[in-house]
C-alpha cells in the first residue's frame, strides 16, 4: 500500500476523530509557545472540494502561536473511507465533532474554496462554536442567481474534476509531475506543494490515484450550487467575516473565480463582509504559497484582535 509522506514539522501531528461512517483524519499544528493548551487560540482550517489538510502548511507556519487544526473532509485524503452522507451540513456537523473530540470550545474558521462554504454553514448551524470566519477564494456563490438548468451546470462544474480523479499513476513521481506542470504552479512550486500532491495519493503502484472520491465531490458540488443551507447561512450571517479573493483563477488566468462585478454584487448584498483582495496569487496559491499563507494569517490576526466589522 502506498504511504504518503509526513511533513517535517515538529509542531505537526496526525490524529483521528470518530464520525458516523468511520474516522476522520485530522492534522494538528500545535502552538510553538507556552500558550500550548486550552487558552491557545485555534484555527479550524477547511480545505477545498478535492483537497486535503496538507494545504495548510503555509498558514500554520505563519501562525506560530496559534493551534491550526485541519481535517480531511469525509471522502478525501485520510478520510476517504468515511461517508456518505456528504454535503455542506454533514461536513459542518463533522467540524463540531472534531472540536468536541479535541476539547476546543470555539475556533476561527478558515475555509478555502468549497471549504469556505462548509465554514459558513458550520457557523450557521453551530453559531456558539465559531469565533469568526475567513473565507479564502470561496464561500460566496459563484453565480448571482440559482442556475436555471441544474443538470447542465452540475455536469460542467464537475467534468474536469471527474477526469482528474479517474486518472491512475505508475508512481508518485508521475502524479507529482502532473501537478508540477499545472499552470497555477508554474512559478510557485515548493516542497509544500509536493507534499500536498503526494499525500493525496492512495492505492498501490502502478495504479496510484487520488484519494478524493468522485461521489463525494459530486454531492458537495451540487450542494454548493443548489442547496438551501448556503443561502440561509449568509442571509442570517451573525459572525465577523472576511473574504479573501485571489487575483487569478484555477489556471492562473485573470480575472479570478470572483470577477470584480461578482465581488461587488455580494458586497452590496452582504455589506457586513469585509473584502480583502490578495494580489499576485491564483485560486491554488492563495493557500499553497508563502504570500498566501501570510495573507490568511493576517486575516486571522485581525479576527482575533477584534479588528473586523461587527455584524
Amino acid at each position: 500500500m502506498f504511504e504518503p509522506v509526513l511533513p517535517a514539522h515538529r509542531r505537526y501531528r496526525l490524529a483521528t476523530v470518530p464520525a458516523p461512517g468511520g474516522e476522520l483524519a485530522v492534522g494538528v499544528w500545535q502552538p510553538r509557545s507556552a500558550l500550548d493548551g486550552p487558552a491557545a487560540p485555534t484555527v479550524l482550517a477547511i480545505h477545498g472540494i478535492t483537497g486535503n489538510h496538507r494545504c495548510w502548511s503555509y498558514l500554520a507556519d505563519s501562525l506560530q502561536d496559534t493551534r491550526v487544526v485541519g481535517p480531511d473532509l469525509r471522502g478525501r485524503g485520510g478520510s476517504a473511507a468515511v461517508g456518505p452522507p456528504f454535503g455542506l451540513a454533514a461536513h459542518a456537523d463533522d467540524m463540531v465533532r472534531l472540536l468536541d473530540a479535541l476539547g476546543i470550545e470555539q475556533a476561527v474558521l478558515v475555509g478555502h474554496s468549497m471549504g469556505g462554504f462548509v465554514a459558513a454553514v458550520t457557523a450557521h448551524r453551530h453559531p456558539s462554536r465559531v469565533h469568526s470566519l475567513v473565507l479564502v477564494d470561496g464561500g460566496l456563490p459563484m453565480t448571482q442567481e440559482v442556475p436555471q438548468d441544474p443538470a447542465a451546470v452540475s455536469a460542467g462544474a464537475t467534468r474536469q474534476l471527474e477526469r482528474r480523479l479517474a486518472m491512475t499513476f505508475r508512481s508518485a513521481d508521475e502524479a507529482v509531475a502532473l501537478w508540477r506542470a499545472h499552470p497555477a504552479f508554474r512559478n510557485e512550486w515548493s516542497s509544500v506543494v509536493h507534499d500536498y500532491a503526494v499525500y493525496d495519493l492512495g492505492g498501490e503502484a502502478p495504479r496510484l490515484r487520488s484519494r478524493a472520491r468522485t461521489e463525494a465531490m459530486r454531492a458537495d458540488s451540487d450542494d454548493t450550487l443548489f442547496g438551501a443551507d448556503l443561502r440561509a447561512a449568509f442571509d442570517e450571517l451573525a459572525h465577523p467575516t472576511q473574504w479573501l479573493t485571489a487575483a487569478r483563477g484555477l489556471l492562473g488566468e485573470s480575472p479570478g473565480l470572483y470577477p470584480p462585478e461578482l465581488v461587488q454584487h455580494w458586497s452590496d448584498r452582504y455589506p457586513q463582509i469585509e473584502v480583502h483582495p490578495v494580489p499576485r496569487v491564483n485560486h491554488y496559491t492563495i493557500v499553497l504559497s508563502r504570500a498566501g499563507g501570510e495573507a490568511m494569517a493576517s486575516a486571522v490576526h485581525r479576527s482575533l484582535a477584534g479588528q473586523t466589522s461587527a455584524v
